[in-house]
């Protein structure tokens, strides 16, 4: 299974970084 490097990050602080086999990311209106 292939891998993407992600990075979460807010405002203020990294809350994430790394590999990730999936990754779900919901647009504004929760779509």
């Amino acid at each position: 299974m292939s891998t993407i490097h992600v990075d979460v990050v807010s405002a203020t602080e990294s809350l994430y970084s790394g590999e990730a086999n999936c990754v779900f990311a919901p647009g504004s209106t929760g779509e």
